[in-house]
Order: structure tokens, then C-alpha cells, then sequence
């Protein structure tokens, strides 16, 4: 579908998934029309990511989400993903850090837009809230309940002192955050001012 000729119409395809899905199968970017492909890489800060992550496992019902999953977190494979792909794709990919976006989504997206060849519209930051679709309904079940009722991008509460209080959360938890610190630390290098 992604490489699919689609004659007569202007179109900008936008493909997101996650990186630890690309575990073990790099190679298969290298196949056809997708290594044609512009790529981006979306990265947040560990400590939110995990907060975030452990919060929606801990008060999920739905079967399968009852443990926090660090396989589930995917920076080392982000890391990788991203090396690989300056090494064999793109000298250049994009990348944008998730609490910048929601804290000047204007500037960010403009930024965004003239880095990978596409026009800037100011309706790319808000949109009529309703529900996320996906092919299988039950498919993330309350992962998406506040993107669901949302409007536009909003800036992020900030974090008090930018520490993460650790007594919160399990040790496992707070080991993932350290482990996975350098990764985005090296993206967040990367990414576009």
C-alpha cells in the first residue's frame, strides 16, 4: 500500500510503528520502494514514557496489559533503527522530540514540514475530536481514550523540577528509565531545532 502508485493524486503517506516491531528485520527497509522513503523518528523522554506507560498498564482490564512490559519500551531498538537507517536510507532523517511538539507545535511542524519536502498548513495542529480507528476495534483498548478527546497539540505539564519521583513507581520501572536514558540522549542530539 505504501508503495503503491497512486497516478493523478497528491498524496503524503505518513507510516508509524514501532521499533522494537523492526527487531531482527532491518534488512526488509532495504527491500523495494522502502528505502525511497523519507524517514522521522518521534522520541520522548524515558522517565514520561515509562510513567506514562506504567500508569495505562496498571489501570487496564483488558487481558495481556496486567504487567508492565519493558520489551514494550523499544529505545535501544529506536537507537538502532536510527543508525541503521542514516547508514543504508537517509543521511538525514528527521528527528522530533515529542515534548517540543506539544510545547510550539507551530514552529516544530513548520520546522518538520521543510525537512522532509512537504507545505506547512496551520490546520495541522488541531482537529475535531472522535474516536481513533483501527482495523481491529479492540486493538489498543484505552491507550487512546485522551487522544480521543482532544482538539489540538497542548503543552505538556511540566515535571516539578524535572525529577522524577521514583518512590512512585516500582524499581523495574525506574531500571528501564536509566537504561534507556542514553538512547534517547543520543537521539535527542539528533533532533531539529
Amino acid at each position: 500500500m505504501l508503495c503503491k502508485d497512486y497516478e493523478g493524486i497528491d498524496l503524503v503517506f505518513f507510516f508509524k510503528d514501532m521499533a522494537y516491531y523492526m527487531r531482527n528485520k532491518l534488512d526488509l527497509l532495504l527491500e523495494g520502494g522502502l528505502k525511497d522513503f523519507k524517514h522521522s523518528f518521534l522520541i520522548r523522554d524515558p522517565a514520561e514514557v515509562m510513567t506514562s506507560l506504567y500508569r495505562v498498564y496498571k489501570n487496564l482490564d483488558s487481558p495481556g496489559y496486567s504487567n508492565f512490559n519493558q520489551a514494550d519500551t523499544g529505545f535501544q531498538e529506536l537507537y538502532h533503527l536510527y543508525q541503521f537507517v542514516t547508514e543504508h536510507l537517509d543521511l538525514n532523517p528527521v528527528v522530533v522530540d515529542a515534548d517540543d511538539l506539544l510545547d510550539n507545535p507551530s514552529k516544530v511542524l513548520k520546522n518538520y514540514c521543510k525537512a522532509v519536502g512537504i507545505r506547512y498548513e496551520a490546520s495541522m495542529t488541531s482537529w475535531e475530536p472522535g474516536p481513533w480507528t483501527h482495523s481491529n476495534p479492540g486493538f489498543c483498548l484505552g491507550w487512546h481514550t485522551s487522544v480521543e478527546k482532544s482538539s489540538g497539540f497542548t503543552p505538556r505539564v511540566k515535571k516539578q523540577d524535572g525529577v522524577l519521583q521514583e518512590q512512585e513507581f516500582p524499581e523495574e520501572v525506574v531500571k528501564v528509565i536509566k537504561e534507556a536514558t542514553p538512547y534517547y540522549n543520543k537521539l535527542a542530539a539528533k533532533k531539529q531545532s
